[in-house]
């Protein structure tokens, strides 16, 4: 059975950083798509040839898409593992998992989060002021909430799920189920996992 490796969570959390080191060993090897860098790279390019900026993010944001829909598409067609990176932030985001769930892969999901909000602006603040790119705090206000949300009323869908949390810098694994089975919970949890993942405990 393929896998679908998918590295989620807040904005800051070190997604980048830490994501692959915490995916499977047979999954370290895997191009892991990133939409940010992606897009990031993308409107670079753009915006040489159209100079009103709006239109340039425009049209960054849907070559991006067909990048990632061919990618995936290919893999799908080729029964091969798939890894990417992103948020999960509304109803639309998990149509990708259904669609891999609905050709037989196994749904694999890293989940890194942070204790508050506030902390992930921060952590994007400081993320620019080091010539990383900028998230608009609407979008971080939306990821950070709709990450958890959509999460907790559909980890159902995967099969094969660990949540850490990098507030402290070092990631601290919070829960770990394998084969839709919980193997691991945390016996401090923090408040944002309490709070806003309630069926997971």
């Amino acid at each position: 059975m393929p896998n679908l490796y998918i590295i989620a969570g807040h904005n800051g959390a070190g997604k980048s950083t830490f994501g692959r080191n915490l995916l499977p060993s047979s999954a370290q090897d895997l191009s892991i798509f990133d939409g940010d860098i992606i897009f990031s790279q993308k409107l670079i390019l753009a915006k040489q040839s159209i100079k009103v900026h709006k239109y340039a993010v425009q049209q960054a944001e849907e070559e991006t898409i067909i990048e990632f829909k061919r990618l995936s598409s290919d893999a799908i067609v080729a029964q091969k593992d798939f890894a990417y990176e992103g948020h999960f932030s509304n109803a639309n985001s998990w149509d990708t998992i259904h669609l891999f769930k609905e050709k037989n892969y196994s749904i694999n999901m890293v989940f890194l989060g942070l204790a508050t909000l506030n902390l992930s602006e921060i952590r994007v603040k400081d993320r620019v002021q080091n010539n990383g790119f900028f998230v608009p705090p609407y979008a971080i206000f939306h990821n950070y909430f709709g990450n958890l949300r959509f999460l907790n009323q559909n980890f159902h869908l995967i099969d094969n799920l660990y949540i850490w949390d990098t507030s402290s810098g070092i990631p601290r694994v919070l829960l770990a189920i394998s084969n839709h089975k919980k193997r691991y919970i945390a016996d401090l949890l923090p408040q944002w996992f309490i709070e806003y993942l309630p069926a997971l405990i």
